[in-house]
């Protein structure tokens, strides 16, 4: 992703110094779930690649409107790759640090859509917080309370995670209870449906009291949703039984 730059007549652009990161994940959903998930996101700007997603953010411009501090996350299936600009006067190390929060906190919107490694999570904080050590000169109370800060919440993301994880298998299995059940009702439903041949009978019965003694087999056999030959097997044995006689 292009960033926009502008400068004066007769000047030329001078490359930033940048920094990079590195942060191996196993994308679970697509790069779609990403651009969605990354867009309300305020001054950033996203854009499909060839191989994935990419996400600019702007953090500090000049006066001029040509950004200073900024980073671009390269969203892959594999993992993010991180690189950001190093302002003058700033030292790798706090810019480091600065950014991979900034980048966590984007990270964290996406955590049900890469599976992340807490100990890679970790271990970049780590990391990042050892490379400050040599340069810092806040105060590292703060410094470390923050990074506390990260781990708790890298943590509680993962027991969500877990907890979330057993509520969705739960889910599954009672769905999959549930349609048994259904299925099993169905199956109820349309024995209730099923005339016995003792009810048959006595519908038959009560067709020929209300049609003046004749019936019509087809018709008989689809208002009841029944086989005409069952319908003239139940006729026979009425006749047979002495409960109605033919028409001679």
């Amino acid at each position: 992703m292009a960033l926009p730059v502008k400068t004066g007549e007769g000047e030329k652009p001078s490359a930033p110094d940048v920094g990079s990161l590195r942060i191996n994940a196993k994308l679970n959903g697509s790069f779609d779930d990403i651009e969605k998930a990354v867009v309300p996101v305020e001054r950033g700007e996203v854009a499909k690649t060839k191989e994935g997603v990419s996400f600019a953010y702007v953090e500090t411009k000049d006066l001029n409107g040509i950004p200073i501090s900024f980073f671009v996350i390269n969203f892959k299936k594999d993992g993010m790759d991180v690189m950001y600009s190093i302002p003058p006067g700033t030292t790798p190390s706090k810019r480091k640090w600065e950014v991979t929060k900034k980048v966590l906190t984007i990270i964290m919107l996406l955590r049900d859509i890469y599976a992340l490694d807490t100990k890679d999570i970790i271990g970049l904080v780590d990391m990042a917080i050892k490379d400050l050590d040599a340069y810092a000169t806040q105060d590292y109370s703060k410094l470390y309370s923050e990074y506390d800060k990260l781990k708790n919440e890298v943590k509680r993301l993962n027991r969500r995670n877990a907890v979330l994880s057993d509520e969705n298998e739960r889910l599954v299995k009672e769905n999959y209870e549930l349609n048994s059940k259904n299925d099993e009702l169905i199956v109820k439903i349309k024995k209730l449906e099923t005339l016995s041949p003792e009810t048959l009978r006595e519908r038959i019965q009560d067709w020929l009291r209300e049609h003046n003694g004749e019936i019509n087999i087809g018709e008989f056999a689809r208002i009841y949703s029944v086989p005409e030959a069952l319908v003239e097997e139940q006729l026979n044995k009425l006749v047979k039984e002495g409960f109605i006689s033919p028409i001679q």
